[in-house]
């Protein structure tokens, strides 16, 4: 299961994540179109909850514990998409924005139906749930999603 997690506090993970090495955060600005201000209050709140690494005027990257969530949080939002297009018809554009906004919302439990009642969707499944909402890095303290 997922910390909930907002829209654009997941999209900021998510970016990191694909992006895959430290940036700046007036790299991520630019490529999210984000306010400035903004995106330093949601890095600072994802600094506080352990999920990245950030001094100000360097770069942001994520830690172990937010590399769990963003991957998880990222197939969430593939099947959660993915279910949207296919099985319900909705725009690619919209079922995008739509999974981005509920992601993070929804329980792995909700996920996996989606992904079951979609008979055309071969993405993996959450195969990892953080115990008490909590991402742990520790496998013994992982569970089957």
């Amino acid at each position: 299961m997922l910390p909930e997690m907002r829209e654009r506090d997941a999209l900021v993970l998510m970016f990191l994540l694909e992006w895959g090495r430290p940036l700046r955060v007036g790299e991520i600005k630019r490529h999210l179109n984000m306010p400035h201000s903004t995106l330093n209050s949601i890095i600072k709140k994802l600094e506080k909850r352990g999920l990245v690494d950030w001094e100000e005027y360097s770069n942001v990257s994520l830690t172990e514990k937010g590399k769990k969530v963003s991957s998880h949080l990222l197939k969430h939002h593939n099947i959660l998409h993915h279910y949207l297009v296919k099985v319900l018809g909705i725009d690619d554009k919209v079922a995008h924005q739509d999974s981005l906004k509920t992601a993070g919302l929804l329980s792995c439990d909700t996920i996996e139906a989606l992904r079951n009642a979609n008979e055309t969707c071969n993405l993996e499944i959450c195969k990892i749930a953080l115990k008490d909402h909590q991402p742990l890095v520790k496998k013994e303290d992982l569970e089957i999603c």
